[in-house]
């Protein structure tokens, strides 16, 4: 049972709210929305703006071998992340399709208990309605929607390998190509196109974060589920920026901890940042906080003698890197989360409520 429990005294916590933001680990099924769109919806896409986006393979000659070898560029940019171990293919592509949408299921939180018929059904669903097969001679437009990637090697190139457009629901995919990918980097694909679809309705306008995602799910090692040890934690937390309908709403688990010091310790674990649903472990800790902090923070302590309090954390992830919060708390007023980010402007949110266990 949980206890709605407002971050400021006259504010009115709202179960419903929270709950609709997904804090109670629901996530949007993007392959489901995307194929039925094609069967019951007809010119603009509900989800908002977008246009079309890009997935592209990482192309090396190597004459002195006699090969040339063709893979995708999460697939490339993954096996290069040494926090991680990528799986290799089963040169099954069903048996990957399945194995990477278990992982991410497992990563959300889910379990992984989602039948192989399910998996199967979202497979045949993308193969048979959602791709317009490519057969040449001219290759795919080139999207140069990457954003920062990896310096590729002397003899390797980016090539289009697909074009997902938002209005209709259509993925453009070069036959030939997929036809030189193995099973893993056809799989990858496909989940690329997913994630990339609903980044570009946050206005997301290039695939860095979406090919960030997908290696999160190649990997066997390395990737812990951002809701991993909820258990441990008092209160899931929601804060949102009503200015930034897209962007600024953030979900994430809290503790406090008294310390010997006489001070408090705040952990923070987010299962959301900015719009966008993580699959992987991301936490914040917030140290030296005075013994009233928990006052302030819950909008109980008006006594405005009381300074307000301030603090910074890293944030601690293997696959977001250069992100760092503060958290401020005013007396008689809301505590705000304020997302820096380099070369991006700062986002500040305002936490709307909690539920405790």
């Amino acid at each position: 049972m949980y206890k709605c429990i407002p971050l400021l005294k006259f504010h009115e916590c709202s179960y419903k709210e929270i709950k609709q933001r997904g804090i109670m680990q629901s996530f949007l099924i993007l392959l489901a929305l995307m194929i039925s769109s094609l069967v019951h919806a007809q010119g603009e896409s509900a989800m908002g703006a977008g246009s079309s986006g890009g997935g592209m393979v990482v192309v090396c000659n190597h004459p002195s071998v006699g090969h040339t070898r063709i893979e995708l560029l999460d697939v490339y940019e993954a096996r290069k992340n040494k926090a991680i171990k990528v799986v290799e293919s089963t040169n099954d592509l069903n048996q990957d399709f399945i194995r990477m949408n278990r992982n991410k299921s497992l990563l959300q939180g889910k379990g992984g208990t989602e039948t192989n018929a399910y998996f199967e059904n979202q497979l045949n669903g993308i193969l048979t309605k959602l791709i317009d097969w490519h057969y040449g001679p001219d290759p795919l437009e080139f999207t140069n929607d990457q954003g920062q990637m990896l310096k590729l090697p002397v003899g390797c190139s980016l090539v289009q390998a697909a074009i997902f457009h938002d209005k209709p629901h259509k993925m453009v995919v070069d036959f030939n190509i997929w036809n030189q990918l193995d099973s893993l980097s056809q799989a990858a694909l496909l989940i690329h196109e997913e994630f990339y679809f609903y980044q570009r309705q946050l206005g997301i306008k290039d695939s860095a974060s979406a090919r960030n995602l997908v290696g999160q799910v190649l990997a066997s090692k390395g990737a812990v589920s951002a809701w991993k040890g909820q258990e441990k934690f008092n209160y899931k937390c929601f804060a949102r920026n009503h200015a930034l309908p897209r962007t600024g709403t953030t979900d994430f688990l809290l503790n406090m901890t008294k310390k010997e010091n006489g001070f408090v310790e705040l952990n923070l674990q987010f299962v959301s940042l900015l719009g966008q649903d993580l699959l992987t472990l991301t936490l914040a800790t917030f140290k030296g906080l005075p013994l009233n902090f928990s006052n302030i923070m819950y909008g109980l302590e008006t006594n405005t003698d009381y300074q307000e309090t301030a603090t910074t954390s890293e944030l601690k992830s293997t696959f977001l890197k250069g992100i760092s919060i503060d958290f401020l708390t005013f007396p008689g007023k809301s505590s705000k989360l304020i997302v820096r980010e380099k070369n991006k402007s700062p986002v500040e949110l305002e936490i709307k409520g909690c539920l405790e266990n």
